[in-house]
């Protein structure tokens, strides 16, 4: 359900934003549903109702996969003289690179601490 929400989602904010050409609302809307929708999808599980699970997961997946499309088109049409292949890529390689910085770092944080301040059932 996560992934047919992100493709479902991106297709939508895509098609949005190209006719709109309004990048910077369509990302903050996103933004705003990436960090609240998750709530509703821990409340469900926690329920344990599957199909709570499955909309509020679908509803997760269709903000939170779809910012990235639509936010690397945004930067390519900001950095507009700079080739769409070197943008995109820098733009990669730094979210991955900040992915790697904060794996290391919960790895030392959980070798170092173990399950201390982890809440368990």
């Amino acid at each position: 359900m996560f992934i047919f929400g992100g493709i479902i989602g991106s297709g939508i904010a895509g098609t949005i934003v190209e006719i709109k050409k309004n990048y910077k609302v369509v990302i903050n809307v996103l933004a705003i549903l990436t960090a609240t929708t998750p709530v509703p999808l821990l409340l469900s599980l926690r329920a344990m109702s599957v199909a709570g699970s499955a909309i509020s997961c679908f509803i997760v997946g269709a903000s939170s996969v779809s910012i990235l499309p639509v936010g690397i088109d945004f930067a390519v049409e900001i950095t507009h003289p700079v080739p769409e292949s070197i943008s995109s890529g820098l733009l990669t390689a730094t979210g991955q690179f900040i992915g790697i910085i904060y794996t290391v770092a919960v790895s030392l944080w959980i070798t170092n601490y173990g399950n201390e301040g982890v809440i368990v059932g």
